[in-house]
């Protein structure tokens, strides 16, 4: 009967041990406080007690507090399962480790380019043009003067390309002049009152400059009386090509 009693005893404590380790919560099962082994007859032959917690959590045979699996609280693993895995780790994020997120840096917003400088525009009156291979050409005139200074004119050798420009005044101070900007590097003015005549460039010629004006720029500056004239617009250097500002005022 002794053997009996201990096999029976062994085997129902194991049974209960079973059912506390994979029981639901607490809340919903309550686990047994003792065991106790009857006879044939009904009589008590043994009363076993069983523990109701166990300092290192519930583990087969020690139902305890639902702290973790077979641990007495978080911080490592226990007899009978791996402990419960760490909410954070020392090294940032990693496989079993969330840790705490490292924040995205905020791209800084890159600053917008200058805009570049718009060009002046060139003043009212002003004249585009531009000496072409398809021009006509004549041999110019050379000179540097305007009225009332003395007409002081000869003709050069060589041919030229040309354009001209029929303008009116109404007497007194005048300023014909080329504009930077064009690709024309170095033209050349002549400023002719009634009539131009290109196979004789000095014949009316009432002014004449190649580079008073800025950098090579022509400048015609002088006292002019009213009535009709003819600009023309050459350049220094022999079959020049290239665009221009001109500007009469």
């Amino acid at each position: 009967m002794k053997k009996e009693t201990v096999f029976l005893s062994a085997v129902l404590i194991g049974a209960f041990a079973a059912i506390a380790c994979q029981s639901k919560p607490e809340s919903s099962v309550t686990s047994p406080s003792a065991v106790v082994v009857e006879d044939k007859d009904g009589g008590v032959t043994s009363s076993i007690a069983i523990p109701t917690s166990s300092p290192i959590g519930p583990c087969p045979g020690f139902p305890g507090p639902n702290t973790g699996p077979c641990q007495g609280g978080p911080g490592g693993p226990g007899p009978g399962g791996p402990g419960a895995p760490p909410t954070s780790s020392p090294l940032g994020p990693g496989p079993g480790f969330p840790g705490t997120p490292t924040p995205t840096p905020t791209a800084t917003p890159g600053t917008s380019p200058t805009p570049g400088t718009t060009p002046t525009p060139n003043p009212p009156g002003t004249i585009e043009g531009s000496l072409a291979t398809t021009d006509e050409v004549f041999t110019r005139a050379s000179g540097n003067f305007a009225l009332p200074d003395p007409v002081s004119c000869s003709v050069t050798t060589g041919t030229y390309f040309y354009d001209i420009h029929p303008v009116s005044h109404g007497g007194g101070p005048w300023r014909i002049q080329t504009l930077p900007g064009g690709t024309l590097l170095d033209p050349y003015l002549h400023l002719y009152r009634g009539s131009f005549n290109p196979l004789n460039p000095c014949l009316n010629i009432v002014g004449t400059n190649d580079d008073n004006g800025e950098g090579l720029m022509a400048l015609i500056d002088g006292t002019f009386p009213a009535g009709n004239y003819i600009i023309v617009v050459t350049s220094f250097r022999m079959d020049d090509t290239g665009t221009y500002f001109l500007l009469p005022r």
